[in-house]
């Protein structure tokens, strides 16, 4: 299984959904879940784009040029075998959406968790044991029509099936989305530690503040103790978390609105995977570099009166 959350974010005037996930991959040996490995990916980028059907380059059997794209995240929790699967023909589809005819559409964000739902639905009827099959996506992105976001969750159990489980559009702030083993005892935590400095927010007094600088800047001060309190508490959590199911580093990933209503998701926290430590260069002076940050070790940000 796993553990995985993602949460609407828009400080600092930019609108982002962030993603945590751990990293441990695990096969069920005699009812007892024995850790694989530690380096799975479970926040994968997944690119959005719509062609012309006119527009296709028979020669390649590609569409060039396509004239809308975007990117949305997509996180899993389960088996990691048919999760990864099911993602992959989720990529594959949504990589090749075609118009064929008609009014030039933008793809509806409702209609994208649908879609996984279905190619969740038809991957297991066709597997040879899914009766002991689960798993869970966190499907989140930015709708091009009106740049407001969304999260849906999709899941799959032998009792109901494929089913879309939860549906948020437009996400609010306060929301937390979780799947896995852990993801209700996270979001509960989670919850609290924000209600906590919301409430302390909305008890400011401007009176109180020598000018409105400074009030603006106590304010800033609680957005940015709300984005650090919520990874520093679901990464805690994650981390001491005893249960085989759950473990590897700490992943982190967020997807920003661009201009156009686009959004592009960017990984920021891949520095602890050693399996991907001084990989060779595919060419001289050219290799992979990740993007890197410190989470969750800023408690001066945070409102003392708040904790």
């Amino acid at each position: 299984m796993t553990v995985v959350c993602c949460w609407f974010d828009q400080s600092y005037a930019r609108k982002r959904i962030t993603a945590i996930a751990d990293s441990r991959a695990s096969r069920e040996e005699n009812k007892k879940w024995v850790p694989l490995q530690e380096s799975t990916l479970k926040i994968i980028k997944v690119r959005v784009a719509c062609h012309h059907a006119g527009s296709l380059d028979t020669s390649t059997g590609r569409w060039p040029s396509p004239y809308a794209e975007t990117e949305l995240g997509l996180c899993f929790a389960g088996y990691c075998f048919e999760a990864l699967s099911i993602a992959a023909l989720f990529q594959k589809c949504v990589e090749q959406l075609v118009l064929d005819g008609g009014a030039t559409v933008l793809p509806d964000p409702w209609r994208l968790a649908d879609l996984l739902r279905e190619i969740s639905a038809r991957y297991f009827r066709t597997h040879s044991n899914p009766a002991n099959q689960k798993v869970s996506f966190l499907l989140f992105g930015f709708s091009q029509k009106d740049g407001q976001p969304w999260v849906a969750k999709v899941t799959h159990t032998p009792d109901e099936g494929a089913k879309l489980a939860q549906w948020e559009y437009p996400t609010r702030p306060e929301s937390i989305f979780t799947a896995g083993d852990v993801g209700v005892d996270i979001a509960a935590r989670v919850q609290d530690v924000r209600n906590r400095i919301a409430r302390h927010a909305d008890g400011l007094d401007p009176r109180k503040f020598a000018d409105r600088f400074a009030y603006d800047l106590e304010g800033a001060r609680h957005h940015l103790g709300d984005k650090k309190q919520v990874e520093s508490v679901a990464l805690k959590e994650m981390d001491n978390i005893l249960r085989d199911t759950v473990g590897g580093v700490l992943q982190k990933a967020e997807l920003f609105r661009l201009e156009d209503n686009r959004a592009a998701l960017a990984f920021c926290r891949d520095d602890r995977i050693d399996l991907l430590d001084g990989l060779p260069d595919v060419a001289p002076n050219l290799g992979f570099i990740p993007v890197v940050e410190r989470m969750g070790d800023t408690p001066q940000a945070v409102p003392e009166d708040a904790k």
